[in-house]
Formats: C-alpha cells, structure tokens, sequence
C-alpha cells in the first residue's frame, strides 16, 4: 500500500465511467412471469428503453429498438410513461407526444407499436389500463402560445380516457378537468370507479392535494365525492385492492402514511411512506393478496421493505441488504422492484412477497471492486437554530493508498436538487469517484428534505436559500469540529436546486 496525501489517490473510477457506463433504471412492472421496466442509457443518447425479463427463459430484450424513447413530458418531469393490462402495454413516444400499444403475447421482435393517438399538442402520462380502455392525464397545449393551437394561458391538465381499439382523435374523452393540476389515476378491478389526485396554484403536490373518488360511467364520471386531503395536507397515490378498498398515503399525522378508505382506519407511524409526487405513476406500496400490504418506510437514510397487516396495524421488516427500494409492483403474490444498495449499482430484483428477493437486471455490468466502495454513514449535527439536521457521512477509501499519518481529508459537500428530494444511503459512481481519490464526502438532507416527516419538510417554506445554506455549513462545520475532515479544504457541488444552494453557500460562507 503506498502512501500518499488525501486528494491524491489514483482511482480505478473514471470521470468517462460516470457519464457513459450506468443506466437509471425506472418504471418496474410485473405482468405474470415476466417483468418490464426502462432504462435512461446515457451511451444512446439518453434514449428511455423499455426492455423485458422472460421469467420462463430468463431472458432479457429491448423490446422496442432504437430510436424508439418512452418517456413522458407531463408536468415536464414525466412518470407512468407505460402501462400493461390484458396482454396490452401502452406507452408514450417521447419525440411525437403520441400513444402507442402492442401485444405483450408477442414472441418475435422487435414489436410492431400501433399508434392509438394523432400527433397533437398534448402530452400523456399516468397511463393506467383497464380492459380495453386507458386512462391517462393529458396535458393539453393547444391553447398555448406559440404551440400548435390558439389562445393563451398554460397548459390544461385533464384526466382522459381512450379507446385503445381506436384512434382517439381528439386526444380521449375527458372526464376529470378544472384543477391545475392531476396526477395518476387509479381504477378499481370491477371498472365501476376511479380515483385521482388534483392540486392547485400556489400548492406543490407535497403541500396540499385532494384525493377524488367517482363513478365510471360510458360518458365519464358521475358522483364525485372528495375523500380525503384538503388545506394543509398531502395525498399521494390511491390503489384499490382486489375487493375494491381504496388505499392511499397522506400526510395527516405530520407523516405520509398508509391509509385504508371504507372503513378509514390509518396506520400512524412517525416515519414517512412515501416520496413527493414528482412524477407521474411512482408507487411506493403495493397491494398483495389476502389484504395485506407491501410498503417502504424510511428509517433514517434507508428505506426497508415491510409487510403491513391491516387487521393487527403490525409492521415487519423483509429481511434484505437493501438500502432503498422503489417502484414498488406486484400480481398478489410476486413482487418486483428496484433496490439500491451501499456497495454496488441499483439492480431490478423479483420474488415472492415474503422474499427472498433475486436480481433480475442491474443498471451496470460492472460490480465495483470493494477495495475502492465508501460505505454510507449517518451523520446528524445541529444548525444555528439549534435544529438536528439529517446528512450521510462518505469517508476517503482506496485499498492502493493510505494518507500520511494526521493528515485529515478535503470535505466535498453535496446538495441534492428538489429542494424536496432527498439523498440516500445508496452506491452512487459520482460519490466513490471522489472518495476514492482521497476525498471525504457529506451528502446533505437539509430542512426540506423529504423522508423525514412534513416538520422537517416545511423548515424550507419561505425560507429557501436561508434554511439549506445554514444546514449545510453548520454541516461542514461539524465535520472539521468532530477532527474529520480538514476545516480549510473544503468543496461544495449541486445541480438543480441544489445548484442554487451551491451559490448562495459560496456568497454568504466563510
């Protein structure tokens, strides 16, 4: 082992391996055997590939070659870009806007996609089918300035349905409209209601959402009832179960938790269920048989598999190495979803709901060597306000150096965007690159960061570029107090939001 300063290890992670050599793994679904999800391939482009695992041979495909993308523009950050339902699969054609479908019981490929939407100034997202129709939020900008279309105004966001037998001129029948905005729906096995989630101007979804409950009818949807939501309080993604219960996660108790509807019964819990609803179509529970439930809850910087009783409100953990998991799916008895690890690339995995759970794809062919992976650690500290702050500790790890005896690491502080997302005690390429050049690293869950219950989240109201800033230095602070890190080398990196707070940091720190 040689011996070098901090910051100076060669490193096996290469800047190229960052950009070229991962793809993000998004959308899992379960349909019998078989699982299906996309894949973001930075080395095509960016391209959103839908791609298949045969449970029967084990077999994986591209399903669609390029340039087929499917991806959603809803809300511009996408989500519930495909759907299957009676050996159907829907999905978005990310360069036209339009809707396409195929035969999941088709065994050549490529498939032959056949369009059930013109080329329109809508977007569709949310997709959900149901026997032979699909359901949809449409973002309409035909009235929209500068688009195709006269008028003004912004887009319009509506809940639709459409024929998949048909061509859907006009871009479905609406029967959900007036709110700003919607998000996925979800309809019941019978196909007699729907349910939908809709908030307003100046809310976000994680603020103040409502949860509607109506009819289905052949001309749309009659006797709307809200059932839950309002000022105050956010509802996130409603499911029905097989008998027809509605379920669905809100924030009522200060934490987004599982609620069962008819009879109401909610399992409160001080840890949160869910995720803000950036996109359309993420799920962060499913549905088993015999009423229970699989869910995710947050415990600290880790998310853990649970099973939920509903008769008891007894939660259990599933056994897992998992740090993270998402995309929640299942057919009763199977699940499926993406798991995140500590020491290696996020993988898409499937097994019965008790476990264990076996890997089915990764988003990378190539495991990292454990010489040169920098395991997460907790890391909590107090700002100015006297406030605990939430963070996730990466220290230097590099199995051919070690540094000169005293030598304390540079600090590389990390924002995530959002500003309500969050950071996860998951392998990430972009963070060993660092640590295994000699740096230390601390990804910061700064007031406003989700996962940690609406208090927490709420810290950031009106107080953007105050908050994150004051959490995040008092971070770097603790650090070199704690004789960590080395207090006069420090760095700091962001993108998005967490770009924002990387300047504003750099005006007002010392």
């Amino acid at each position: 082992m040689q011996t070098a300063s901090y910051g100076t290890w060669t490193s096996p992670i290469t800047a190229e391996s960052l950009t070229t050599g991962t793809a993000r793994i998004d959308e899992v679904r379960v349909e019998g055997p078989h699982t299906w999800w996309l894949e973001s391939r930075p080395w095509e482009g960016g391209r959103s590939a839908l791609v298949r695992h045969d449970g029967h041979t084990g077999e994986r495909h591209d399903v669609l070659p390029e340039p087929w993308n499917v991806r959603s523009r809803v809300h511009e950050y996408g989500g519930g870009a495909y759907a299957i339902g009676n050996g159907v699969l829907v999905f978005s054609d990310f360069a036209t806007n339009r809707l396409y479908r195929i035969s999941t019981h088709e065994r050549s490929t490529p498939y032959e996609p056949t369009p059930i939407t013109p080329e329109l100034a809508v977007r569709f997202g949310g997709l959900v089918v149901h026997e032979r129709d699909v359901y949809a939020v449409r973002e309409d900008h035909r009235g929209v300035p500068g688009r195709a279309g006269e008028g003004g105004g912004e887009p319009v966001n509506e809940l639709v349905r459409l024929d998949l037998d048909s061509t859907n001129e006009d871009g479905g029948v609406v029967i959900a409209t007036g709110t700003d905005f919607v998000s996925r729906p979800a309809v019941s096995p019978d196909g007699t209601r729907i349910a939908w989630v809709t908030w307003d101007h100046p809310n976000m979804p994680w603020d103040s959402t409502r949860l509607w409950v109506g009819e289905l009818t052949h001309d749309g949807v009659t006797d709307i009832r809200q059932v839950a939501g309002g000022e105050g309080v956010s509802v996130l993604q409603p499911e029905f179960a097989d008998d027809g219960t509605l379920w669905f996660i809100s924030d009522e108790t200060g934490f987004w938790n599982l609620v069962r509807d008819e009879p109401r019964a909610v399992f409160s819990s001080e840890t949160d269920f869910g995720l803000p609803q950036w996109t359309l179509g993420f799920v962060d529970y499913a549905l088993l048989d015999h009423g229970r439930v699989l869910t995710r809850r947050y415990v600290g910087e880790t998310a853990r598999l649970a099973h939920l009783d509903p008769a008891t409100g007894v939660l259990t953990d599933i056994a897992d190495e998992g740090t993270m998991f998402d995309h929640l799916q299942s057919d009763g008895t199977q699940i499926a979803c993406r798991r995140l690890l500590a020491d290696r690339v996020p993988e898409v995995v499937r097994g019965p709901a008790e476990g264990p759970l076996e890997v089915v794809a990764r988003s990378s062919a190539d495991i990292p060597d454990e010489g040169y992976v920098s395991l997460p650690e907790p890391f909590t500290w107090r700002n100015s306000s006297g406030q605990e702050v939430h963070g996730i500790l990466y220290r230097p790890r590099n199995a051919q150096f070690r540094a000169p005896e005293g030598e304390l690491p540079p600090l590389l502080v990390s924002i995530h965007g959002g500003p309500t997302s969050r950071a996860e005690a998951a392998y990430a390429q972009g963070t060993q690159f660092w640590t295994s050049r000699g740096f230390a690293v601390l990804d910061v869950n700064h007031g406003g960061s989700t996962g940690y219950g609406r208090e927490y989240r709420e810290r950031l109201r009106g107080q953007w570029g105050v908050v994150d800033i004051d959490d995040t230095l008092t971070g770097a602070a603790a650090l070199a107090a704690a004789g960590i890190v080395d207090g006069s080398r420090l760095a700091i990196h962001g993108g998005s939001a967490g770009g924002y707070t990387v300047l504003r940091a750099l005006t007002v720190g010392d």
